[in-house]
């Protein structure tokens, strides 16, 4: 699929919305399908049969970086494929493609095994793990001012995971052909869409200050050895056209697909000493590749700027939070499948009109497989369900992630201490903050020291949480399932704690505000007048591929005030630049939707009006534990929450490169213009078009 702009610079919001629901006839089956043999019926796995706190988590360890390949740079080669079973994540043993998460039957007790995706080290005799590939992945761990070269394989099968036999409409496929980038067009064939493959993958390192044709754009996808014909016929790499209506002049980048099934990636290593991660961004089915498994942590460190004794080696520790839910096992199986819209397995007992037997719920006559947001019921931490950490009675650094498709997370411990945060997404605050409860959102880090001295040996702390799904205002956890997250027990100390927390740690100097550029973003959703389902969710009513607006110029500073007229909140990532929380106010959603039309259900035409006459309340500043350096920010319903960025990617073109990306170009293209996005990171509401294209100029 080309990216062509639909609307010319300066055309009306209401052209951009001319939209027809396609009728069930056209979306069931698909163009291609055939009724095949009809899926086994599955049953959920109850979280309440599952073990907690008795399977320690998973410690993750980083990958090996070829020095010497490329002089100057760390080199990797790093494939997506299925999980290969490892001693490291307790799943030595384990069937092919699989791993186990702490699963097991709720009758004979018996261990299951969940099937898989992850990336696995492929150069230096495979890493430290032998190129076994992991969920969650092994760690990049990378230095301030040494370039770091990856070069990304796609070794997945022809099927995904959750669609294993997509030309047969009575199997279930997660996979939804109505949303952009992966619609049916002409049909259905063995590895997918028409408009890309199902396996098709590209990675985006979250939070790097990145080349753009390194940045891992939803378009620039490629499938593996099998599929690459579907995108480079006769063995031409094809490009892809950004979207060309510019509202201010300016030349697209043009991006190129890969011939094969790898892409190298250049990352300048100009961030500042921050946890960054790295994941699966394929144009329409993120939110799929996301809950298959393929991530990782990707650490910078700065030893000319990092503050003096803060916990390291082994008490420094990378925990990535998420939630999934399962399939209990067929007779005779010794799998826990994952539970994903539409990867149940799970016929409706009464399906809607327009409805297949098959398909999740909601609005299916018009995405027949898409649910706005994917909440699981088990908590999983670094791969292991519900785990336990051993901890000494001493301070530890943690690293944490929240990696889940929507869910938010507000964790507390149950021994009322609190969390020592010494980082945000981008690096460290300028003096610790403590937090009595640590609200994390899809996509957001949070650089914490928990000091376990005064605890006893033999004692347990529990991490707890108590954010509702969908946030703030869906239904709350229970003990049973997501409540609980994982527990510290403490064991006897092994060396004397010489840690300490600094008063003060990293300066952040404040961004200008004034006189920069202004712009006003709406977040809506087009609700179905009768259920009031969402059909679609997006920016400014308009869909990704609906001509470009946001055209900020290099090295400029720019305000940003995102307006939410939803009733959830929607953390909102911006790709390139690091930003700073401004402020966040309330307006009257009421008035603002009757005169604009953005929340009227069933309303698909919209007027954007400037937000000023419609602001209530006081202005609030963010609190201190998000006054630094962000790339994702919680935006809640019915507030404007702004922010303040200066895009300029800041590497140049001084290095020679001995294997550029292409014709002889230098290492790092200069910033002069570029193509990124910027979305909400519940990736289920990224894959409806709450994405929108940056051009930098």
């Amino acid at each position: 699929m080309k990216i062509v702009s639909k609307v010319a610079a300066g055309a009306s919001l209401a052209a951009v919305m001319v939209w027809s629901a396609p009728t069930p006839a056209q979306v069931w089956p698909y163009p291609g399908q055939v009724a095949g043999p009809a899926a086994p019926l599955d049953l959920p796995l109850d979280p309440a049969t599952q073990p907690k706190f008795v399977n320690a988590m998973p410690q993750t360890v980083d990958f090996i970086p070829d020095q010497t390949t490329y002089p100057g740079w760390d080199y990797y080669e790093i494939a997506a494929a299925p999980v290969t079973g490892t001693a490291a994540f307790q799943s030595a043993g384990a069937p092919a493609g699989t791993q186990w998460l702490g699963l097991v039957d709720p009758v004979s007790g018996a261990k299951l095994y969940t099937p898989l995706w992850g990336y696995g080290q492929v150069n230096m005799g495979g890493g430290p793990l032998a190129g076994a590939a992991t969920y969650p992945s092994l760690d990049f761990l990378a230095t301030k001012g040494r370039p770091v070269k990856v070069k990304w394989v796609n070794n997945l099968p022809d099927q995904h995971l959750f669609c294993p036999d997509p030309m047969n409409f009575n199997w279930p496929c997660a996979i939804d052909r109505t949303l952009m980038g992966t619609k049916a067009g002409t049909g259905v064939g063995p590895y997918g869409g028409s408009q890309q493959p199902d396996n098709a993958m590209v990675v985006h390192f979250h939070g790097g200050e990145i080349p753009p044709e390194s940045d891992g754009f939803a378009e620039l996808w490629f499938g593996n050895a099998h599929t690459a014909a579907a995108y480079s016929p006769g063995g031409v790499a094809q490009p892809i056209d950004p979207p060309q209506s510019l509202a201010a002049g300016g030349t697209p980048l043009t991006m190129t697909r890969p011939v094969g099934n790898s892409m190298l990636y250049n990352y300048p290593m100009v961030n500042e000493a921050s946890t960054l991660w790295f994941h699966d961004h394929a144009l329409g089915k993120t939110r799929l590749d996301v809950a298959a498994g393929p991530a990782g942590f990707f650490t910078i460190i700065d030893p000319a700027n990092e503050p003096a004794n803060l916990p390291s080696g082994p008490y420094d520790q990378n925990i990535v939070i998420q939630d999934r839910a399962f399939n209990a096992p067929q007779p005779g199986s010794n799998l826990a499948t994952i539970n994903f819209p539409n990867g149940l397995n799970q016929t409706q007992i009464a399906p809607l009109p327009g409805q297949a037997p098959l398909t999740p719920g909601g609005n299916a006559g018009v995405h027949p497989q898409w649910v706005p947001e994917y909440f699981g019921d088990h908590s999983i931490v670094n791969g292991m369900a519900w785990p336990f950490m051993n901890v000494e009675p001493r301070k530890y650094r943690f690293h944490l992630l929240d990696g889940s498709n929507a869910r938010c997370w507000a964790l507390a411990l149950s021994n009322g201490q609190t969390f020592i945060q010494v980082g945000t997404d981008q690096g460290y605050l300028a003096a610790p903050v403590p937090v009595a409860k640590l609200t994390l959102c899809p996509g957001e880090r949070a650089d914490v020291v928990i000091d376990f001295t005064k605890q006893k040996v033999g004692s347990t702390i529990v991490m707890t949480n108590n954010a509702p799904a969908p946030y703030p205002k869906g239904v709350s956890p229970t003990a049973k399932d997501v409540g609980k997250v994982m527990a510290f027990k403490v064991v006897a100390l092994k060396a004397p704690d010489t840690s300490v927390v600094p008063a003060t740690l990293v300066p952040v100097a404040p961004l200008a505000v004034a006189g920069a550029a202004t712009r006003e973003m709406v977040l809506n959703e087009v609700l179905d007048a009768m259920t009031l389902y969402p059909l679609r969710v997006q920016i400014d009513g308009k869909p990704f591929e609906g001509g470009i607006t946001e055209t900020p110029k290099k090295g400029a500073t720019e305000v940003w005030k995102l307006i939410n007229t939803t009733g959830d909140m929607h953390p909102i990532h911006l790709h390139l630049v690091k930003f700073q929380i401004v402020s966040r106010q309330k307006f009257d959603l009421n008035k603002y939707s009757k005169a604009t039309g953005f929340a009227v259900p069933g309303n698909a035409t919209f007027t954007k009006l400037p937000i000023a006459p419609y602001l209530i309340g006081q202005v609030a500043p963010p609190p201190a534990n998000e006054a630094g350096w962000k790339d994702v920010v919680q935006t809640f319903p019915g507030e404007v929450t702004t922010i303040v960025a200066n895009w300029d990617g800041k590497w140049n073109t001084t290095m020679a490169d001995p294997d550029p990306l292409a014709g002889g170009a230098p290492a790092f293209l200069p910033v002069t213009s570029g193509l990124y996005v910027w979305h909400c990171h519940i990736v289920d509401h990224e894959d409806n078009e709450m994405m929108r294209p940056v051009m930098l100029q």
